[in-house]
């Protein structure tokens, strides 16, 4: 039976310091809450010490708690069964160690949907799952390794995931069972059937699996990642969670160390400019991101300043937002998936006049005119976004391969491609396609 309940005021503690990473990655666990605040790089009942895995360490404290020797107060995760009485006995010494012992089991957890964040629990390890396949999800996928306990996705028309990053959108992925933010029990009942899935991996948005109430009445888990958190710790958050509940650990410290690596070297580069570029983010063609979306904070800790004005609001249309014209903004970075560039970006291929069409959606902007309006990979992990948002933003700090360097690594040591960047275009600027 699956349980979901409230939870108020979950906090993640920072694992990157603008300095460097201090994460230890062997056995992992997470941690949740309820009605407390509580500092942990993962959110699992069970975690009692608030650090990246579940171990003995953990069993150590739930036993000083039931000696009286430590208050259960100051150690809420420490409830791994997540009794209503938040009683500390040995049920949860028990969970722990079925944990440690990788005994299937159930685990609670905290999943967040939109700003709304609950306890739930779900069942563990995750051996068999459906999954909606936006691709910033589907890269967690392929660099977790854990593809091949997907057993379908769901996708849109354009915005199906890179078939070089994954093949397997080519085969056993090429048929969607469902829409791009969801599928239903009667589209995962077959495969609950033949392949024994228990769970749907999808995002934090609310608009995805809209539809979850009904598949959890239905014993199937929907499990939320952070997939567009642009700080380190929402990004490393997400792969260490996502990593535990499958129980799939083999590449998160290679990912931990890059990302730790990106972060230095970027934040060694800001260390350096002297004046701010005033910029703005696009994720949508004619549109910029509001104050609050995740493409418009990656531009902050990529080190742009971002415009004062109290008529932003939310989502900019260009095409009725007139006021926009008139304040300063330098350069404006679009991130857009393969569809936005009509073609496949790890293939090295587009379509012209699409690319066209979003750069001129902003040509009355002075960014435009400027040709300082720029397109990215809209797929690629968080790190990887920010070494060429920061780029594109700074180029006088950050040299013309600076992140192709740290993509073809990524790509080699994490989804075990051998690329060659300097036959691939990976950033598209406004003026290749500007009308005469």
């Amino acid at each position: 039976m699956i349980n979901t309940k409230a939870v108020i005021a979950i906090a993640v503690v920072a694992i990157l310091a603008m300095g460097g990473i201090g994460v230890a990655i062997y056995n992992m666990g997470d941690n949740g809450g309820n009605n407390v605040t509580i500092d942990s790089v993962l959110p699992v009942y069970g975690n009692a010490n608030n650090d990246d895995r579940i171990d003995q360490a953990d069993i150590d404290i739930i036993n000083d708690i039931i000696n009286g020797k430590k208050k259960a107060e100051d150690y809420p995760l420490a409830n791994a069964k997540y009794d209503d009485n938040d009683k500390i006995d040995q049920e949860d010494i028990e969970q722990v160690k079925a944990i440690i012992n990788k005994t299937a089991t159930s685990v609670w957890h905290v999943n967040t949907i939109g700003t709304k964040q609950n306890a739930t629990e779900s069942k563990w390890p995750i051996t068999s799952a459906l999954c909606t396949a936006t691709p910033n999800v589907a890269a967690f996928l392929v660099m977790l390794g854990i593809t091949d306990k997907i057993a379908a996705v769901s996708y849109g028309a354009t915005s199906q995931p890179d078939h070089v990053m994954m093949p397997e959108m080519k085969t056993k992925f090429a048929k969607s069972i469902g829409k791009s933010t969801g599928i239903t029990y009667d589209q995962a009942s077959p495969y609950i059937t033949s392949d024994g899935v228990s769970a749907v991996i999808t995002s934090t948005n609310a608009t995805y699996m809209a539809n979850y109430e009904d598949m959890e009445a239905h014993n199937i888990d929907v499990i939320r990642i952070d997939a567009t958190g642009p700080s380190a710790k929402e990004f490393l958050s997400a792969v260490i969670f996502l990593g535990f509940m499958f129980d799939k650990n083999d590449n998160v410290q290679k990912i931990v160390d890059m990302t730790n690596k990106i972060y230095n070297a970027v934040n060694k580069g800001l260390d350096k400019v002297e004046k701010k570029v005033v910029a703005m983010a696009s994720n949508t063609t004619g549109s910029l991101t509001a104050p609050s979306s995740d493409y418009t904070k990656l531009l902050k800790v990529a080190g742009a300043e971002i415009p004062d004005d109290k008529r932003w609001t939310g989502t900019i249309k260009m095409s009725t937002a007139d006021w926009i014209y008139d304040v300063t903004v330098n350069k404006v970075v679009c991130m857009r998936t393969s569809g936005g560039i009509g073609g496949v970006w790890y293939a090295g291929t587009h379509n012209d006049t699409t690319i066209k069409g979003v750069f001129d959606a902003y040509n009355k902007m002075d960014a435009y005119k400027n040709n300082e309006i720029y397109m990215i990979n809209g797929e690629l992990p968080m790190p990887l976004r920010l070494a060429y948002v920061a780029q594109v933003l700074y180029p006088e700090q950050f040299n013309s391969d600076f992140a192709d360097k740290f993509n073809a690594d990524w790509c080699k040591d994490i989804y075990g491609l051998n690329l060659d960047f300097s036959k691939l275009n990976t950033i598209y600027k406004v003026s290749d396609y500007k009308a005469a």
